[in-house]
C-alpha cells in the first residue's frame, strides 16, 4: 500500500489491510488520548482556561470590579495530521468510538498533551470528529473538536439549602416526639390560672 495514495486504497473496502502505528510522535507533537498514543502529529489550536465572569452588576458598582465564580469551560480543538494510510487507518479506528452519536452525552476522555498540561487541562468532552482530508500529496488531517470538562460543582443554593433543610427535618422530630395525648402535668393550659366563670360573690 504506497504511503502517498489518496484513491480507492485510501480506506480498503474490507478495513485496514494492516494497522502498523509506525508514527510515534514524540515531545510536543505527541497527544495521548483516552490512554492511547495518537498516530498523528498533534497540535491544539484553540481553548484555554477561562474565569466565568457573572453579567450580575451590584446597585452602585462602578463595574470596575467584576465577580468571578469558577471557571468556564472553554471549546477546543485538536489537529492531527498523519503521513501513511496505515497511521490513517489506525487514527480511525481510535478516534471511531469517540463520534459523537445523536442522543447521547459524550463522557469524557483523559487528554494528554504538552501544550495544555501546565493549564490543567486533563479531561475533555470530544463534540466533533472531522474526516481525514488530504491536505497535499502524502498528508492528511483530522480536525477534532473538544470542550475542557471538569467535574460537577455544587451551586450556590446547595451550600444553603442542607442548612435549612437539616432544621426542618430537626422541627419536624421534635413534633413527631411530643405524646399526642400529654399527661395534664405536659399539657400548654398547665400553670395558668383558671379561667374566669363569671360568678361573683
Amino acid at each position: 500500500m504506497s504511503s502517498s495514495t489518496f484513491g480507492p486504497t485510501f480506506f480498503p473496502p474490507l478495513g485496514p489491510a494492516k494497522v502498523s502505528g509506525g508514527l510515534k510522535p514524540t515531545g510536543w507533537d505527541r497527544c495521548v488520548l483516552g490512554g492511547q498514543v495518537l498516530p498523528a502529529f498533534a497540535s491544539v489550536t484553540r481553548g484555554g482556561i477561562k474565569l466565568k465572569e457573572d453579567p450580575k452588576k451590584k446597585a452602585g458598582s462602578d463595574g470596575c470590579h467584576p465577580t468571578y465564580h469558577g471557571v468556564d469551560p472553554q471549546p477546543m480543538q485538536l489537529e492531527l495530521e498523519t503521513y501513511t494510510d496505515d497511521d490513517r487507518e489506525a487514527l480511525a479506528l481510535i478516534m471511531q468510538p469517540y463520534v459523537p452519536k445523536e442522543g447521547q452525552t459524550p463522557k469524557p476522555v483523559s487528554i494528554d498533551y504538552p501544550g495544555i498540561r501546565f493549564l490543567g487541562i486533563t479531561n475533555v468532552q470530544i463534540i466533533g470528529v472531522g474526516p481525514l482530508v488530504p491536505v497535499k500529496p502524502g498528508m492528511a488531517k483530522m480536525v477534532v473538536d473538544m470542550r475542557h470538562w471538569l467535574p460537577p460543582q455544587s451551586s450556590r443554593s446547595a451550600t444553603t439549602t442542607p442548612v435549612r433543610a437539616i432544621r426542618n427535618v430537626r422541627k419536624e422530630a421534635a413534633q413527631k416526639a411530643k405524646p399526642s395525648n400529654p399527661p395534664p402535668t405536659q399539657q400548654p393550659s398547665m400553670g395558668k390560672p383558671p379561667a374566669f366563670t363569671g360568678a361573683v360573690r
